[in-house]
């Protein structure tokens, strides 16, 4: 299962660190993969997980890459993570508002 011990998180995560921030296709599809999981409340406690660290490197493409289609699945992505309080507290560390706001 893609959850399990969260070999599924990590794979993901390592993307984020490396070919994301190098081809703007796949950084869309690992972030829409992303928005997809945060709709289920059992990968919640994986965003929120600082050693992941999944919300600051999703944020950190839009460093890379500003396509309509990128900024709009993090924004998206973002959304669904408010509703959380351990990833409403990690969106707030990453002044994930501030990003909104400069987009």
């Amino acid at each position: 299962m893609f959850v399990d011990e969260r070999s599924g998180f990590h794979l993901l995560e390592g993307w984020l660190k490396t070919v994301c921030l190098k081809n703007d296709q796949i950084a869309y599809n690992v972030c829409a993969s992303l928005w997809i999981l945060s709709y289920h409340e059992f990968s919640w406690s994986y965003f929120a997980d600082y050693q992941l660290n999944l919300i600051e490197l999703a944020s950190k493409v839009l460093d890379y890459f500003n396509k309509e289609k990128i900024v709009r699945i993090i924004v998206m992505l973002f959304d669904n993570l408010k509703d959380n309080k351990e990833c409403l507290d990690h969106l707030c560390m990453i002044n994930a508002l501030n990003l909104v706001v400069k987009l």
